[in-house]
């Protein structure tokens, strides 16, 4: 019986051991996040800054590829395109709080078929567009039709971005964080975001009111910036488990790998069916 005794000590020991090890770090890493002033676990080695340069990337894009300009500044937008009553003004900011609703609603309902990364280059090629048309529309004086159609692709450039855009500000950045690091690296994402945020409070009404109509010319050339940015350096999460996230972002070109786990997801459902 002591014979016994003694063989199932040996076999449980290493088990023990690895369990102790995994409390001793869970404990290390529960130490570490206490810290919450210091945000250098997002910067320890190169995966984990890719990762925050991911949360980065979300968090100042989200906030400044010309969402910004019309949420805050509707009313002086509708203006000088030459809608100046009040209570026609209120009825337009009313309507693009519903249509900016339905486009978030539609993102959120289809990001997990379509995927996280083709979504933002669709949105934000969309949104180039958009902008192109609303500058073209809005750049000079003309008549009430063009005026009510430069409004008229502000509010679907509200739609489009609300679409690509908010469902990804909440999922993107949980999801590319490691383990360990997701509560830090989340509060990180509000300060980028509130840092952003910055710009659209105190320097938009400056733009505004020294440029006026070329402000939609400056968000034109910032968001074909932001498309080159996410076609380069941008990975693909959908359908990855945590494990296959964490191998992402340890490759030498963590977009390129993403791709090529994408693609043999879809050969091994394609021959599954």
């Amino acid at each position: 019986m002591a014979i016994q005794h003694r063989s199932n000590n040996d076999i449980n020991s290493p088990l023990v051991d690895l369990e102790m090890r995994e409390i001793e770090e869970k404990i290390q890493i529960d130490g570490a996040d206490k810290t919450w002033w210091d945000f250098r676990p997002l910067f320890r080695n190169r995966a984990d800054r890719y990762r925050a340069y991911m949360v980065i990337l979300i968090g100042v894009f989200g906030q400044l590829s010309g969402n910004g300009l019309i949420t805050y500044f509707l009313p002086i937008l509708l203006k000088n395109a030459g809608i100046t009553s009040q209570d026609r003004q209120l009825t337009l900011n009313f309507v693009n709080s519903v249509t900016s609703y339905i486009g978030a609603l539609t993102g959120s309902a289809i990001i997990d078929r379509y995927g996280r990364r083709k979504i933002l280059l669709l949105s934000t090629s969309t949104m180039i567009v958009i902008l192109a048309t609303v500058t073209g529309l809005l750049s000079s004086f003309g008549s009430a039709a063009r005026a009510n159609a430069g409004i008229t692709m502000i509010y679907l450039f509200m739609v489009v971005f609300s679409f690509g855009w908010t469902p990804m500000q909440a999922l993107y950045p949980a999801e590319v964080l490691s383990y360990q690091a997701r509560a830090k690296g989340l509060a990180f994402l509000g300060i980028v975001s509130q840092v952003a945020t910055l710009i659209n409070t105190f320097g938009l009404p400056v733009a505004l009111q020294k440029i006026g109509w070329k402000v939609y010319l400056i968000f034109l050339i910032w968001d074909v910036f932001e498309l080159i940015v996410i076609y380069f350096f941008v990975v693909e999460t959908k359908g990855l488990t945590l494990e296959e996230i964490n191998e992402v972002f340890e490759d030498k070109s963590p977009r390129h790998y993403s791709d090529r786990l994408q693609r043999e997801t879809r050969q091994r459902q394609t021959s599954g069916a």
